[in-house]
């Protein structure tokens, strides 16, 4: 049968913190290096304040966190972070009981189903 959707990929996107774990994601550094987080929560909401006062006020929170972890690495506080580290540590993260699963299942729907012969397929982007 002709494909007559030229789109044929169902991409999925989902968030990470609190939506595929119970927990941010950076917990596991914390833990690991034995740092407090709200600690670095809170010296990142002030670094935010700081950058407001001088005028930024559209600075990304994902970045001026992103960039303490630097400064911690820095400091010393994340001794010798690396990727290599950090992909270490991502295997500790759990997952909301039964997440792996479902999706896995929903690229088996597609692939099992009667819209195979539309040459659909599942993508999961996070």
């Amino acid at each position: 049968m002709q494909n007559i959707f030229p789109q044929n990929i169902i991409a999925i996107i989902w968030d990470f913190d609190e939506t595929m774990t119970p927990v941010a994601m950076q917990k596991v550094l914390f833990d690991a290096y034995r740092q407090d987080s709200k600690k670095f929560w809170h010296e990142v909401d002030q670094l935010i304040k700081k950058y407001e006062r001088m005028g930024c006020h559209q600075v990304s929170a994902t970045l001026v966190y992103l960039n303490h972890i630097l400064d911690y690495v820095q400091q010393g506080k994340f001794d010798k972070l690396s990727n290599y580290k950090l992909k270490q540590l991502g295997r500790n993260i759990e997952f909301y009981p039964g997440l792996v699963e479902l999706l896995q299942s929903l690229k088996k729907i597609v692939k099992q189903s009667k819209y195979l012969k539309y040459g659909l397929s599942v993508e999961h982007y996070v």
